[in-house]
């Protein structure tokens, strides 16, 4: 027993559980900080054979937790942004249960992934994108910039509830199908016409 506000100790290492037989005598062992408020520990624990704390673990700005034998994965806040930095191989971000979230600190959705289902973006909250088990569906106008849309022979563009209007190449033939009601054309102005023409 040291009864001592402040203790120094000129040796570099300090042994705890000295003569342990294996992890299970060890179990337990560590630093304990007495407070009226509540023990703070750090001990070894051995049924999750890990290093336990009782409390929060503060990193300061610029200083990062490194994690890998040659630091491989590093987590850090530069005072500005916060980083998560992968060195070497695939950062995975694994979700057992209902899936994994990206999301604001109020909770508002950005990125939602379902396991076995769908992956969902959203805009302020509002779900604008999601892929399902025959494609993709979009909430919204879908705005194409720098580009267009492809489809490959057979695969077309569908409108109506039940597909009532389709636009595909069949691989021999160009094709616009309308099976209900009238299949109309339409000029936006008076001024205007409506042109059929081949190519010369």
């Amino acid at each position: 027993t040291v009864n001592s506000a402040t203790m120094t100790v000129d040796d570099k290492n300090i042994v705890l559980g000295s003569g342990a037989a294996n992890d299970a005598a060890a179990d337990g062992g560590g630093i304990t900080l007495e407070s009226g408020d509540g023990n703070k520990t750090w001990n070894w624990v051995d049924a999750t054979d890990a290093w336990t704390s009782s409390e929060h673990i503060h990193v300061g700005d610029n200083k990062q937790l490194k994690i890998g034998t040659g630091q491989d994965l590093k987590l850090y806040h530069d005072g500005g942004h916060s980083y998560i930095q992968n060195n070497n191989g695939i950062l995975h971000i694994r979700g057992q249960g209902t899936g994994v979230r990206i999301q604001k600190n109020d909770g508002e959705r950005m990125i939602y992934a379902i396991p076995d289902g769908a992956v969902e973006l959203y805009y302020d909250n509002t779900l604008r994108f999601a892929t399902n088990s025959g494609g993709v569906t979009v909430a919204g106008n879908c705005n194409v910039q720098g580009g267009g849309i492809t489809m490959q022979d057979t695969y077309g563009y569908y409108a109506g509830t039940s597909n009532d209007l389709s636009i595909l190449h069949n691989a021999t033939n160009s094709v616009i199908k309308n099976i209900t009601g009238d299949l109309e054309f339409q000029e936006h102005t008076s001024s205007g016409n409506i042109i059929f023409k081949t190519t010369t």
